[in-house]
């Protein structure tokens, strides 16, 4: 397999969805031994500068606990298949100022049989930054995503890595103690494609693509807000 046909295939996985790129989700972390699980309906495409926009429609369904008062962890399933979900805030989680916390999320897929296989996953770190607005928030999320894939088989294999950068911005309205609602938009540009195949390596830079995606999700959110 040669490193254009490796890249291409990475690229289909890539663009079919299979990840989230935003974090439907506050800033602040939940305290310990609190939950919050997640409804969340959107669309997710992609938009060529030269050959306009595809849209798909994209359903996840989060959960979410506390461990500690600065740290969460859960999981999201649906058009993305699974994440697991981290966060850990940085500022004080009895302050009633901005928020700033870390929220790394991954998922990684492997399947193998008759002598081949291959693996699939991605790594999303965004910087969560929270604006209080009374009891709601505006989130900001400036993010790095890395989306990787390995294949081998029949003495033959291949690695590629796609390195995006951009951000998502969301806003939590919480209505009453137990419910909100969280509409956020997210998106990014690829920064770098990249492969080897055997003993060939190859980059190639992406940013004069003209290649932007973008996901929409409405998330509705119930536990603690």
């Amino acid at each position: 397999m040669n490193i254009k046909s490796f890249l291409l295939i990475v690229s289909m996985l890539w663009s079919s969805g299979c990840i989230t790129l935003g974090s439907v989700q506050r800033a602040d972390t939940l305290g310990e031994g609190n939950w919050q699980v997640g409804i969340e309906p959107g669309v997710w495409g992609a938009a060529l500068e030269s050959d306009g926009a595809a849209v798909l429609g994209a359903f996840t369904v989060s959960g979410r606990f506390g461990v500690t008062d600065r740290f969460d962890i859960g999981g999201r399933f649906g058009t993305n298949v699974y994440e697991i979900t981290t966060k850990y805030q940085f500022t004080d989680p009895e302050s009633t100022g901005p928020v700033l916390s870390l929220a790394p999320s991954f998922s990684v897929f492997a399947r193998g049989g008759a002598g081949a296989g291959f693996a699939f996953g991605h790594i999303n770190v965004p910087l969560l930054i929270g604006l209080p607005v009374g009891k709601h928030q505006f989130i900001i999320g400036p993010r790095i995503i890395d989306v990787f894939m390995g294949a081998g088989g029949g003495g033959t294999g291949g690695f590629g890595n796609i390195l995006m950068v951009g951000s998502s911005f969301g806003f939590h309205a919480a209505i009453g103690k137990q419910f909100g609602l969280l509409p956020e938009f997210s998106a990014v540009y690829p920064i770098t494609l990249s492969g080897t195949s055997g003993d060939t390596s190859q980059s190639i830079s992406a940013l004069d693509s003209g290649l932007l995606l973008f996901q929409f999700q409405l998330g509705f959110v119930l536990g603690k807000q």
